[in-house]
């Protein structure tokens, strides 16, 4: 039986700009530069590289927030890693 997780992940405007910078031959807007840098601290919140490996995870449709949730105040992140951070909630 898989365990359904739930990831909140914070990334940085500024990491984001600087990604947009490096990549300005790819056209990339912020949003599709946040989601790849929030996919990837997300996946790093797995505890093995089995469960990484394998894809037993579902990506669903990401789901932007304006506000930081509450877990974010409430204990320190999962992952951490160039300024994005990733809180796993189980």
């Amino acid at each position: 039986m898989l365990l359904r997780r739930e990831v909140f992940v914070e990334v940085s405007k500024r990491l984001v700009r600087y990604r947009q910078l490096e990549l300005v031959n790819e056209n990339l807007g912020e949003k599709a530069i946040a989601l790849d840098l929030a996919r990837r601290a997300a996946l790093d919140t797995f505890p093995t590289v089995a469960e990484r490996i394998l894809g037993l995870y579902d990506e669903g449709a990401p789901i932007w927030h304006e506000h930081r949730h509450h877990v974010m105040n409430d204990r320190p992140c999962d992952n951490e890693e160039n300024s994005t951070r990733a809180w796993r909630i189980v």
